[in-house]
């Protein structure tokens, strides 16, 4: 079957002048993606996750504005809320529900980020299945995730979601 396709697209060539003929490079999984962190439960808290493959490294950086409290009531302004570091994880699954267990732990998000090299999983991998980057309401209660964005290749220049 594959001769028969080969041959017709060199006789299509030779027949349509200026048709080359090429074969489809295979697709590949970019050395970067960013993930839109959507807030969830409520939360009002949005973000950026990026995960970026360097070698035998998945560095991913997560940006996040600190958690915002109320508004108050003379301007409409939100009250920003004092908090500690919050926990951070991928998870198998998708937002907003991925599974409860964390599969690969990451640095807390202190002051609006966190940046955690992991060597036990890669961008190819996390892309071809059901994973999400989740940030929790504090280092201590990790089953409450306030942002989550599914790990995807929905657009291959790297922004998802």
């Amino acid at each position: 079957m594959m001769r028969i396709l080969l041959l017709a697209f060199a006789m299509l060539s030779f027949i349509v002048p200026g048709v080359p003929v090429v074969a489809a490079a295979p697709a590949q999984t970019p050395s970067q993606v960013t993930v839109t962190l959507a807030p969830v439960r409520g939360s009002h808290q949005r973000g950026m996750a990026t995960l970026t493959q360097r070698g035998n490294e998945l560095i991913v950086t997560i940006h996040m504005p600190p958690p915002q409290g109320a508004k108050m009531p003379e301007s409409g302004s939100p009250m920003m809320t004092k908090t500690g570091p919050l926990a951070a994880h991928i998870h198998r699954g998708r937002c907003p529900n991925p599974s409860k267990t964390p599969l690969y732990p990451l640095n807390p998000v202190t002051k609006g980020t966190s940046t955690t090299t992991l060597t036990s999983t890669t961008l190819s991998k996390l892309t071809s299945g059901d994973y999400t980057v989740s940030v929790h309401k504090s280092e201590h209660d990790t089953t409450n995730p306030i942002a989550c964005g599914d790990i995807t290749l929905a657009n291959p220049t790297g922004t998802t979601q």
